[in-house]
């Protein structure tokens, strides 16, 4: 039995090819790689673009997102700032700011609906209207659709998830059936620019899989928990604590009362939190939702709404109805709040956001090298009239490998 199982471990590490399992992880890689194919371009592509986004908003709206520095000069109040966003969103629109962080910063006003976004431009000294970045349609609010759902709502978030799922079976098996042996690893880490172009395709194949392995299994992963979240709570729960999920406060006004100005929901908001810098706040219009004001500190870290302490009001009453942040988060809540950004990169600096561009780039890159490989080696002989059998399908390929290397 020892003899036996030495014989199978020395076939595993020196001579892969010979195993059955193998042959058969390959045809799963094979067709979940053709079936697969037009949805890992389609989901790489955008998902690069969308690394992005937040620059491609600033450039949009650079023109009046700052204004001159007026040393000594106060901002004008908070709720003169409401006033003019108020007057272009409408009475019905809940407002969503974002303060200045540095001199020199506009005041934002958003929006935000199923109909798109509209973010207003403030002057903070005088409250004067500079602009608008509106994103109703355009080619980028359509990579979003097609990047989240792929133009079909819910039914395509369902589908996303299959597909996340089906690109990490991609993985997996790759992984296995990239293992050449001992004697030949070391050459499927690197691409030859001097080879062939059918070897350096070869190569790519290869050593992008191999390198993009971690990254590739990280957007996969994280791409799934958007379509699944519950699962994954209830995953991360069985090891560590997590927050029990509660109802939004309940949200009681007063007979006749109105929403209260900015300036008295924020310094409520201090009260509460004291300590920390307020950045960004949502008031609602009339209803029962409540006001919510997040502030932050230099310690927090990024990105900022992971880290944001957030205050719930009473928009009638300033009444704290509940108070959130990292204090108040237990360990598989601070897990589960890296899985958004760990899949969108928004939370290293322009250096990170590059690899995850570079990342995206790596599954169309997988699927044209592969579908180049099956192409010349099934494909292309089949049309040639030379007929073989599945099941030595990936022998013959391993010939040919065998042979480049």
């Amino acid at each position: 039995m020892a003899g036996r199982n030495m014989s199978m471990l020395s076939r595993v590490i020196d001579q892969p090819r010979t195993l059955a399992l193998r042959r058969w992880l390959f045809q799963v890689h094979l067709w979940t790689g053709i079936i697969a194919g037009l949805y890992a371009i389609v989901i790489g592509v955008t998902g690069s673009i969308l690394v992005f986004r937040e620059e491609m908003a600033e450039w949009e709206s650079s023109g009046f997102s700052s204004v001159p520095v007026e040393p000594g000069r106060a901002y004008a109040s908070p709720d003169e700032w409401e006033a003019a966003a108020r007057k272009l969103a409408g009475p019905k629109a809940t407002l969503s700011f974002v303060f200045p962080e540095k001199a020199g910063d506009a005041v934002i006003g958003g929006t935000f609906s199923q109909a798109g976004s509209h973010r207003y431009f403030f002057n903070p000294y005088t409250a004067q209207f500079l602009g608008v970045h509106a994103r109703t349609g355009g080619v980028l609010t359509f990579i979003e659709h097609l990047h989240h759902n792929l133009l079909l709502g819910r039914t395509g978030r369902l589908w996303n998830g299959i597909g996340a799922l089906a690109l990490l079976l991609l993985a997996m098996t790759g992984i296995v059936i990239w293992w050449p042996g001992r004697r030949l690893f070391r050459r499927r880490l690197v691409i030859d620019p001097r080879a062939s172009w059918k070897r350096i395709n070869f190569d790519v194949h290869h050593t992008v899989g191999f390198w993009g392995l971690s990254g590739f299994v990280l957007l996969c992963v994280t791409g799934a928990w958007f379509t699944w979240p519950q699962f994954f709570r209830d995953t991360v729960g069985r090891f560590y604590p997590v927050t029990a999920q509660q109802a939004q406060p309940k949200v009681v006004r007063p007979e006749g009362a109105k929403v209260l100005p900015l300036s008295k929901l924020l310094e409520a908001a201090d009260r509460a939190a004291p300590g920390k810098v307020t950045k960004r706040a949502a008031v609602p219009a009339a209803g029962t939702q409540p006001a919510r004001v997040n502030k932050g500190g230099e310690d927090d870290g990024k990105p900022f709404f992971r880290t944001a302490t957030t205050v719930v009001l009473n928009p009638y009453t300033a009444e704290v109805l509940k108070i959130e942040g990292p204090h108040t988060k237990q360990a598989g809540d601070r897990i589960l709040s890296w899985m958004g950004p760990l899949h969108f990169g928004n939370f290293g600096g322009l250096g990170i956001k590059v690899l995850y561009f570079v990342l995206g780039l790596t599954m169309p890159a997988l699927f044209v090298s592969g579908f180049v490989m099956w192409w010349l080696r099934v494909v292309r002989k089949r049309l040639k009239g030379v007929r073989q059998p599945d099941e030595r399908s990936d022998a013959a390929a391993e010939a040919v490998v065998v042979e480049l290397e």
